[in-house]
């Protein structure tokens, strides 16, 4: 009788892996009711509800597949085997499978909150999903030829449900993906230079070590060049040096500028919803790309010697600094109809001082995985504990103040953040 033959446990964790994402992923379709009523409570859907959540989808899609992230190559392939033409091909297989994996999770997206919010406009869905999704890939094969038209898509899409989706404003997003997709231009797979190919390959290995080792904080982007001589000179220095570290990233402004429009939409789709976590978590996601320069010198302790204050100064000039720049943000939320109130202030702190204690941490302990099996798959809890140093802040401090009264929780969430601000990081 033929033996079968052995499956390792790497192969078995994926599997019952796999089977656990397919449950979680089906339960819009089999626990209709539960999913539904966990999002909306016991208000009644939004009408135009399913469209708001394809627009949120397309245009974080199109931001993501538009930066072309798919046109690498290895340094050394390019020098010593690049000479049979197989290059364009290459970059165009990826870039199909980019763009179908990005817009296949925005049709389950669109197809489920169809199912669970229901989608009375399916012609106006199905003709948005279509052509946006045509005119990026058209677009991500030809090398940019409007940048900023690029960037200004995606906020038109989200911004678009604010509106209504009124007759008078459905022109402005249909003529921007129109113009970057039709416009002729030349083919990103033939076109692109050997520093385009290099600098992606460079970023894509940074990405895939940084992923693998769950070093989440090597992702957040590198600053350029600040043209401000005085940066670093007289007082307030550190304070300026935070904001100096910020306007290097100023790269990360569309990011923010689509989390504001994000957050006005879903508060507007899921009225349930406490705004104090939408304001928190969009805050948070907001303001962590900027904060870069103190993760740096925080990670390389040759960085660090040259800033000569105690990490207690460094880390609550950061957070003054990071609590101005989330209210600014806050503010635009106001103006888009998320309502402000006392425990909304007490978010901003909560997300500055969250961010701070996030990027401040200790480095992780790969000794200290803390391996746990869980419905046959074994999760890294320990590893897990390390990385989530400053989101426990954050989900801490926002279910007291959904929990507890706003002057009960009030002095319970300052002293959590301060507490997280002065004192020293662990080490695990």
């Amino acid at each position: 009788m033929r033996r079968l033959p052995r499956i390792s446990e790497d192969t078995a964790t994926r599997v019952v892996g796999i089977v656990l994402a397919v449950g979680a992923l089906g339960a819009p379709f089999h626990s209709t009711d539960v999913v539904r009523a966990h999002l909306l409570g016991g208000a009644p859907a939004p009408a135009l509800a399913t469209p708001t959540v394809l627009c949120v989808g397309l245009a974080l899609a199109w931001h993501s597949l538009l930066r072309r992230n798919f046109a690498w190559a290895d340094p050394a392939w390019l020098t010593w085997a690049d000479f049979t033409g197989a290059r364009p091909g290459l970059i165009r297989r990826r870039l199909l499978v980019a763009w179908a994996c990005r817009f296949g999770a925005v049709g389950y997206a669109t197809l489920a909150s169809g199912v669970l919010l229901g989608c009375p406009d399916i012609p106006l869905t199905a003709a948005l999903c279509t052509a946006v999704t045509l005119l990026a890939l058209a677009a991500a094969r030809r090398s940019p030829r409007l940048p900023w038209l690029e960037h200004a898509v995606p906020v038109l899409l989200i911004a678009l449900p604010l509106t209504g989706f009124a007759a008078d404003w459905l022109w402005l997003p249909a003529i921007a993906c129109a113009l970057v997709g039709l416009l002729p231009g030349r083919s990103l797979a033939t076109d692109a230079g050997r520093a385009d190919l290099v600098r992606r390959f460079t970023e894509r290995s940074l990405r895939r070590a940084s992923v693998s080792f769950l070093d989440l904080l090597a992702l957040l982007p590198a600053g350029r060049e600040v043209r401000w001589a005085r940066a670093l000179d007289g007082r307030g220095v550190l304070a300026r040096f935070v904001v100096a570290g910020l306007l290097a990233r100023h790269r990360a402004l569309p990011l923010a500028g689509l989390l504001v429009l994000a957050v006005a939409t879903l508060h507007r789709l899921f009225p349930s919803v406490d705004p104090v976590w939408w304001i928190g978590a969009g805050g948070y996601l907001a303001a962590l790309p900027f904060t870069g320069a103190l993760a740096q010198i925080h990670q390389v302790p040759g960085l660090r010697r040259w800033v000569g204050c105690s990490d207690r100064a460094l880390r609550a000039s950061a957070t003054g600094v990071l609590v101005a720049v989330v209210a600014v943000w806050a503010a635009v939320l106001a103006v888009l109809g998320v309502p402000l109130s006392w425990p909304a202030g007490l978010a901003v702190l909560l997300a500055s001082a969250a961010v701070v204690r996030t990027v401040t941490r200790a480095p992780l302990n790969y000794a200290n995985l803390g391996l746990v099996s869980v419905v046959g798959v074994l999760v890294p809890v320990g590893l897990l504990v390390q990385l989530a140093h400053g989101p426990d802040l954050l989900v801490l401090g926002l279910l007291l103040l959904g929990a507890l009264g706003v002057g009960v929780a009030a002095p319970v969430v300052l002293g959590l953040a301060t507490a997280a601000t002065l004192t020293p990081h662990p080490t695990h």
